[in-house]
């Protein structure tokens, strides 16, 4: 359980970056293997936590992964490339002779000389493990520093300094309470004193250390104990007790190798199961890629379409021909590979297809048009067909084009044609895209031509609109100067006869009486003062007439308060209300201020109350007074809004809709000329740059607004 969570430990600190976590995390799962006596797998995990260290180039790590390989490697019997190992990791720490890391490789290399059998290496290896100022300030190394070259000793048959080394371990081993290494030692001073010549105290040597096993609870005393005890048993003639003691040690054996057997089952099932949670887990994550990149091409997909629709929206909402094909060109720029780009339009009936848009590198470029039965052309047969073609892989410096017809609903609009020097640079993303905008660029170009269409229409109706306002109103005009005019015509024609006839009179009389040329005065001054009244009624109307086509240029603008200025300037027309018997009420509110034209401004209203005396107010409602009120409120996007409103007959429908016509009125030859209104209309909108409307039912009054800027 442990190993596989190191191993999951392990694959973590990788994927968060933490290498030195991984390497000690490595270096334990190596060390678990070896403890399972799976040595292969401890040797791999070892190299892996190697291979790490090396790729960060960390010293301390390096060695102590060299060390640890060098163990498992020994443990393996891979001697030669152990003691490599070990060198190499003594070599790299050369500089710190005193760290932890060079005691562990000094006593992993002096096991490694006595597995070979070569005790004189493993003495020299273990006196400078003693030497080690790590090993001395650790007394379990010392501890380990003298048991091994008591060993070594007891190899080269150095029995007297072996005894006094294994004593002095024994010592240290007893202090610290290591009882299992107080058994280890006991054997090794029993095998010391048996290469001394006395059976008897190596065997009771041999006794002490089972003892202290048999005193350990869970201890399994070592073989080499066992065998040891059997063989001074045996040296003293006791061989029951040696076949008893060889027996024991057998069954241990036994129980150690199944022990062993299950240990590297185990070892061999966890790795199994990693390596199926590997398997899984690579499995996941090549399904969590596989989902990831499918959500990318789905968002890719997504945001593609919203930026067609935004594109679509872009194309249709223009009219203009040149801004969609400007626009159009933009965007596929923008979206695809298009060295080239041209756009043909249908002319002259689908006979000719001009190219009305063409670029090259995004730069404008010129290209000829095409004849719709033009065999040779791909641009022609594609409107013919009208269906896209596409080549991916052509041989000359045009490696791709595609061809688009543009086409809305049954109506081929034109071909969009795109190139580039690149082979298969028009996919499926890309062909989709291009037939989206194709299709909102020929809806585009539809609408484009429809409304050229209609605003030619309209100009057409416009002219002719305005030849035949312009014809009433001279007609009007005409009507209105006729009567004065006439008038004066009239009365100058009977003056000419009257003074022809007074001169003949004179001729031929020689003498008028005075009654005679007091009549004739009298006759002459009727005709001059009918002509007078006619010409200041032609100059009147000259004059009004002038008022409706007048600007803002001979009017002087000013900042003024509403509220006063209504109270001084409309002051006369409320006498003026009052004396044919009605009331006009003010309601405007202060601190309305306006940068205006305040002399237009007044012959407005004067003229809207005028009318509504005039015409609302003429047969009055019965059983209360005509009642004119003009109000006003400030606008929320700024500026004001004038209201004259009156409770008198109102207009229908009819009269409603021309009530602002030049020379439009119902009461003809009783006050009314019809301009009045007209006046007014080209007062508020051509001089104060606002917009007056009129709200009217019959019998229920009438209601002018004013809208005016601030």
């Amino acid at each position: 359980a442990a190993m596989s969570h190191f191993i999951a430990a392990f694959d973590l600190a990788l994927r968060t970056g933490q290498l030195r976590r991984a390497i000690t995390l490595a270096t334990n799962v190596g060390y678990a293997y070896t403890r399972a006596h799976d040595f292969e797998s401890a040797i791999d995990w070892q190299r892996r936590a190697l291979d790490l260290a090396r790729s960060t180039r960390w010293p301390r790590p390096i060695c102590l992964c060299l060390a640890q390989t060098g163990e498992a490697l020994r443990l393996m019997g891979e001697l030669d490339e152990a003691r490599d190992m070990l060198n190499d990791c003594l070599q790299q720490h050369a500089g710190e002779p005193g760290a932890r890391t060079v005691a562990l490789a000094q006593s992993y290399l002096a096991q490694l000389e006595m597995d070979s059998g070569n005790p004189a290496a493993g003495l020299a290896a273990y006196e400078a493990l003693v030497a080690n100022p790590a090993v001395r300030s650790s007394v379990e190394l010392q501890t380990d520093a003298l048991q091994g070259r008591a060993r070594a000793l007891l190899g080269l048959q150095r029995l007297d300094e072996a005894a006094s080394a294994c004593a002095e371990a024994l010592r240290m081993a007893g202090e610290q309470d290591e009882r299992g290494r107080v058994v280890e030692i006991l054997a090794l001073q029993a095998e010391i004193v048996h290469a001394q010549g006395d059976p008897a105290g190596a065997l009771n040597l041999y006794n002490q250390a089972l003892d202290e096993a048999e005193a350990l609870p869970g201890y399994r005393p070592p073989l080499t104990l066992l065998d040891g005890a059997a063989r001074a048993h045996a040296a003293l003639g006791q061989f029951q007790q040696a076949f008893d003691l060889a027996r024991r040690a057998i069954t241990l054996r036994e129980i150690s190798q199944s022990e062993e057997a299950r240990k590297r089952t185990r070892a061999i099932q966890v790795q199994h199961q990693i390596d199926r949670a590997r398997r899984e887990s690579e499995h996941l994550r090549r399904l969590a890629a596989s989902e990831a990149a499918r959500s990318a091409a789905l968002e890719d997909a997504h945001a593609v379409l919203q930026q067609l629709s935004a594109m679509g929206q872009e194309l249709t909402a223009e009219l203009d021909i040149g801004r969609v094909l400007s626009l159009l060109r933009e965007r596929i720029d923008a979206l695809v590979d298009a060295w080239r780009f041209r756009v043909y339009l249908v002319q002259e009936g689908e006979q000719v297809l001009a190219c009305e848009d063409a670029a090259e590198e995004g730069q404008p470029s010129h290209a000829l048009s095409v004849r719709a039965d033009d065999a040779d052309s791909e641009v022609a047969r594609c409107a013919r067909e009208r269906r896209e073609r596409l080549l991916n892989d052509g041989p000359g410096e045009v490696r791709s084009q595609v061809l688009m017809p543009l086409s809305s609903g049954s109506q081929l609009v034109g071909v969009l044609c795109l190139q580039s020097r690149e082979a298969g640079a028009y996919g499926e993303r890309e062909l989709l895209i291009l037939r989206n905008l194709a299709a909102y660029a020929a809806i585009a170009l539809e609408n484009a031509h429809a409304y050229q269409r209609v605003s030619a229409l309209q100009r057409q109706v416009m002219a002719q609109e305005k030849l035949a306002a312009l014809g009433a109103m001279v007609a009007g005009v005409a009507h209105e100067l006729n009567t004065p005019i006439g008038n004066s015509l009239l009365a100058a024609t009977t003056l000419l006869a009257a003074n022809r006839d007074l001169e003949r009179r004179l001729n031929s009389v020689g003498a008028l009486r005075k009654s005679e040329l007091v009549q004739q005065t009298r006759v002459t001054l009727d005709g001059l003062e009918l002509i007078e009244r006619s010409m200041l009624t032609a100059a009147n109307l000259v004059s009004n007439f002038k008022q409706i086509a007048q600007g803002k240029e001979r009017h002087e603008r000013q900042s003024f308060d509403l509220a006063t200025w209504c109270a001084l300037r409309l002051k006369p027309l409320s006498q003026l209300a009052e004396q044919a018997g009605h009331v006009l009420d003010i309601a405007v509110p202060p601190d309305i201020r306006l940068d205006s034209y305040p002399e237009p401004l007044g012959q407005a209203l004067e003229i809207l109350v005028g009318n509504a005396l005039l015409h609302g107010l003429a047969t009055p409602p019965p059983g209360r007074p005509g009642r004119i009120e003009i109000s006003a409120r400030p606008l929320d996007a700024g500026g004001c809004r004038i209201e004259v409103a009156d409770n008198g007959r109102g207009m229908s429908e009819q009269v409603l809709r021309r009530v602002f016509e030049p020379f439009f009125s119902t009461r003809f030859g009783q006050g009314g000329n019809g301009l009045g209104l007209a006046i007014c209309h080209s007062l508020v909108e051509q001089v104060l740059g606002g917009r007056i409307q009129a709200y009217s039912v019959a019998g229920q009054g009438s209601r002018f607004v004013i809208d005016l800027p601030s």
